[in-house]
């Protein structure tokens, strides 16, 4: 039997979600929490940092080098 996958609610996505939608690691986007360029939306009982769907996609663009010509 394989791994069940639990299920958060949409508007949520978990840290490794977050990383796989992003392309970036689990650690950068715990980083990105810890200095307050992602809010943490939520927390789960067992202490699962939950994002908002709509905040994650700005920390991409946050840790885009800024080429200046």
């Amino acid at each position: 039997m394989g791994h069940a996958r639990r299920m958060t609610h949409p508007q949520y996505l978990s840290t490794a979600d977050a990383a796989r939608l992003t392309g970036l690691t689990p650690g950068a986007i715990r980083a990105a929490a810890r200095c307050g360029r992602l809010r943490v939306a939520a927390t789960t009982v067992s202490g699962t940092r939950l994002f908002s769907a709509e905040d994650v996609p700005s920390v991409v663009t946050q840790n885009r080098p800024v080429v200046v010509t």
